[in-house]
């Protein structure tokens, strides 16, 4: 199992990685009238009146703020949090209820759903804390809290079970809480902590379908099953994966993995979010060139978590296939949630909530939106984002006992402790741009370690050179053994061949038109037609002319005069050119009806 990599790794600088931190910090966990107002919810209870989720935000907020803290050792950010962690402890009832529900409305809808996330942001907060009393004081909030649900939730006479606590999702939501009651066992050891984990799996996390056991099965993709809420089921999936490695249970990381690989055969999308209906696994690989749908999907909720659930399936396997899925999903469809242009639709949200696969615009939508008591809207997707961008930068460097893995490439520089001494890794690249990176490993004492070098699934040929010698790699980690000797420098070079891969639509037998389109992409980074440069409906009514792949020939700038992170000058069979965007970047400024496509209309010749 790698060690987690909040633990053991300290980053130094970071450039490209640390931009979406940096802006989630601007435009978010710096706001302390924002703090204010997601705390007061749990005074005012509104979400009693309307079977709401305003009580999820805070948490949500805190989960994604103290990572960015941790990542970035921001002194004022520190003072914002701890602010609010001793602000919403005050909001404990006289039993040590903390919820949005009032009395009479408590335990239904989505009550323990928000409790999950205020239990969560207590404990991701113990992390960065640097108050032992307050830690203290934290820690015994969350235990009251915990006490007052064990009090009312059970198999027990009297108590209700799990998944009726719940109008929804045949109680997914609830039983999502699994995950924080693992962790508070890991922080107190408190048995009946994990009781009431091993009752929530015991139950089958759900009123129609045993979870644990139908991923375990393998039998069903999740668009299959009896529930098929993305974001909810995933999330008891992640409950499941630290449940494991509480109890050192290999069957539930079984059944997470198999339940994992369904997803990535099923429904993640080429900019790697799922569901193309709404929020829902809805066999997205396939439907997504559906043309008959015009709803909201790619939900950011659901974009943030599958990224989670994979870091956390990184860490426990040491698979690369996990760091894959994030590098897909973070430069495309969660870059692309960031309101860099300061889009004032929707309440100016600084993250949107939807993803546009087919020709349409941003910004339709806020997810999970709500009204707050103290004025002003908030959303699900807007809360969860920041986690993403800290998640992601946190995971180009991990370890485990003997050795560093080296799974995002960025300019930056880390330290990884180790048992046995400290190593300082630096790498310099301009990574998503090329495929170049050159790393420096120095250990400040003699030791031998194992160095993983991930070479991402898109790559076809790659190499890897170190102490003289040129190494052809595959997809995976290319791993070699190296005795450090104290200040001494090792020097590893990454080449990764970045051709311009051409994907073509699914056939989705509902849709004939599904066919007509196709994707284009280079290293992680898809790109896609965006109206206020390629022009009004070029690539979405009006198709590209192709014949085939080889007829379409592209040349890659470096430096663009349009408002992006990268382009590709594109050239169909008439010698037409196109000039497209990285998917993250199109359809940005969402205000004027920019539209965006990651498939492109094709008229195949």
């Amino acid at each position: 199992m790698i060690a987690t990599h909040l633990g053991n790794v300290k980053y130094g600088a970071l450039t490209f990685l640390k931009e979406a931190c940096t802006y989630g910090i601007e435009k978010q966990a710096s706001d302390v009238s924002l703090w204010k107002k997601v705390v007061n919810e749990f005074t005012y209870k509104k979400d009693g009146t309307n079977n709401g989720w305003r009580g999820e935000y805070w948490g949500k907020l805190m989960r994604g703020a103290c990572v960015l803290q941790k990542l970035t050792e921001d002194d004022k950010l520190y003072c914002i949090l701890e602010d609010t962690v001793r602000d919403i402890i005050t909001r404990a009832d006289e039993n040590g209820r903390i919820s949005s529900y009032d009395k009479g409305t408590e335990y239904h809808a989505w009550d323990l759903w928000c409790e999950k996330y205020v239990m969560l942001g207590l404990i991701y907060f113990l992390d960065i804390c640097r108050d032992e009393a307050l830690r203290i004081i934290a820690v015994d909030t969350v235990s009251a809290l915990a006490d007052t649900i064990l009090a009312k939730i059970g198999k027990e006479e009297g108590k209700t079970e799990i998944y009726h606590a719940t109008d929804h999702w045949c109680g997914l939501n609830s039983s999502s809480i699994l995950e924080p009651f693992v962790l508070l066992y890991d922080v107190t050891k408190e048995k009946k902590y994990l009781d009431f984990a091993s009752y929530i799996v015991e139950s089958g996390m759900a009123s129609s379908f045993d979870l644990p056991k139908t991923a375990l099965e393998d039998k069903l993709c999740p668009y299959q099953y009896p529930v098929t809420k993305a974001y909810e089921m995933m999330s008891c999936v992640e409950g499941l994966l630290e449940y494991s490695r509480i109890t050192n249970n290999d069957r539930y990381v079984e059944a997470a993995k198999k339940y994992a690989k369904r997803i990535m055969e099923s429904d993640v999308t080429v900019i790697g979010s799922c569901g193309c209906t709404h929020e829902l696994f809805d066999n997205s690989a396939v439907r997504q060139t559906y043309t008959k749908y015009d709803g909201i999907m790619q939900e950011t909720c659901v974009t943030v978590t599958w990224m989670k659930l994979c870091s956390k399936l990184l860490m426990i396997t040491g698979d690369s296939i996990y760091a894959d899925e994030m590098e897909r999903s973070y430069y495309n469809a969660y870059l692309g949630s960031l309101n860099k242009q300061g889009n004032s639709a929707n309440g100016a949200l600084p993250y949107d909530s939807y993803a546009p696969l087919l020709y349409s615009s941003r910004g339709r939508v806020v997810g999970g939106r709500q009204e707050l008591g103290d004025g002003g809207i908030y959303g699900c997707c807007a809360a969860i984002a920041s986690l993403g961008a800290g998640m992601f930068a946190y995971g180009a460097v991990m370890s485990d006992s003997d050795s560093i893995y080296l799974n995002f490439y960025d300019t930056l520089d880390a330290r990884v402790s180790f048992s046995d001494g400290n190593i300082t890794v630096t790498e310099k690249t301009e990574y998503p741009k090329e495929g170049d990176v050159t790393v420096s490993l120095i250990s400040d004492r003699d030791c031998k370690k194992t160095v993983k070098v991930r070479i991402p699934s898109w790559c076809g040929n790659a190499m890897v050179s170190y102490g003289g010698k040129n190494n052809k790699a595959l997809s995976g980690y290319f791993s070699f053994e190296h005795s450090f000797v104290k200040n001494e420098e090792l020097i590893v070079e990454i080449s990764m061949e970045m051709k311009l891969k051409y994907i073509s639509s699914p056939r989705n037998e509902d849709d004939p038109d599904s066919v007509n389109f196709f994707s284009l992409s280079k290293g992680p980074v898809v790109f896609a037609v965006s109206s206020d440069i390629t022009g009004d409906e070029i690539g979405g009514d009006i198709p590209i002319d192709i014949k085939l792949s080889d007829d379409l020939t592209a040349e890659y700038t470096k430096a663009s005069a349009v408002d992006c992170n990268e382009s590709l000058n594109v050239t169909d069979k008439n010698g037409k050119e196109y000039k497209l965007v990285d998917y993250a970047s199109a359809g940005s400024n969402w205000d004027n009806g920019v539209k965006a496509a990651a498939w492109i209309r094709q008229r195949i010749l």
